[in-house]
């Protein structure tokens, strides 16, 4: 680009933030989810799954944020959440009660590149049970290959007293890619 006589070399993956010099990097929504994905009986289920395609990852720095939304059925069963990086548990609820009360779900996850082979994980997942439950749990992931199909998925798993299908219903979701800046 040529600007008044002055040459610039501009990163391609990122524009000019106002009329700064200062830049902000290029992200993007990846997927949305809107389709209500409820557990089954007490089998770990499944609740959205995102295939990050090889090489999303490709820098350090460069991160994946998952945010999740849903409900925790009224009934006297628990209900687990759970976050999951290629297989790798990066959080358990643990068993949520909401006896009587139909509940809500948040539940945060944000994943970035740390090396060419690991990546540093911090899961936020807020309720409004009747203990109105938080929790946040951070780890490192190790032995990945970011130039293969990674897979962030969360799940739900109702156990004990009247455990039911639509125990956990993820109504929500969206996967997006913050690149390295």
């Amino acid at each position: 680009m040529n600007l008044r006589g002055y040459a610039f070399q501009v990163n391609p993956n990122t524009l000019p933030a106002g009329g700064s010099t200062d830049r902000f990097a290029i992200s993007g929504v990846l997927a949305q989810y809107y389709t209500d994905a409820g557990s089954v009986g007490t089998s770990e289920t499944d609740l959205y799954s995102y295939t990050i395609k090889a090489n999303t990852l490709s820098l350090d720095g460069s991160s994946i944020y998952g945010y999740y939304a849903g409900i925790l059925s009224s009934s006297a069963s628990n209900k687990t959440l759970r976050a999951y990086l290629n297989g790798t548990l990066l959080f358990d609820s643990g068993a949520l009660n909401t006896p009587g009360l139909l509940n809500h779900f948040a539940l945060y996850v944000n994943i970035i590149r740390s090396s060419s082979t690991a990546a540093r994980a911090s899961v936020t997942v807020h309720t409004d049970t009747n203990t109105n439950f938080s929790s946040v749990n951070y780890t490192t992931v190790t032995s990945l290959n970011f130039a293969t199909n990674q897979t962030l998925k969360i799940t739900g798993q109702a156990s004990g007293g009247s455990a039911a299908d639509n125990d956990i219903v993820a109504k929500l979701a969206t996967v997006q890619f913050l690149p390295a800046i």
